[in-house]
């Protein structure tokens, strides 16, 4: 876990670890990818927050749709394959 990560993050990879019993390798792909779900909110909702400080009011915000936005951006703009989406 890192200090740079939203508490809220950083509590959904402790529960991975702790609970689930998730690898480390894992738990930091999970983090990799949520942190960049959260820039991509950041931006594409036009949030003042900074993403160290999101939390569930502001994940309250996202909608289907959003994340749609994000599923297109990982295919067109990061060239992702369908697999790593």
């Amino acid at each position: 876990m890192k200090k740079e990560n939203p508490e809220i993050l950083n509590n959904f990879l402790n529960y991975l670890l702790s609970v689930k019993s998730f690898s480390i390798e894992t738990i930091n792909s999970y983090n990799i990818d949520l942190l960049l779900f959260f820039y991509f909110i950041k931006e594409y909702l036009e949030l003042k927050i900074e993403v160290k400080d999101f939390n569930k009011f502001v994940l309250l915000q996202v909608k289907e749709g959003d994340i749609i936005a994000f599923l297109v951006y990982c295919n067109y703009s990061r060239n992702n394959n369908s697999y790593t989406i």
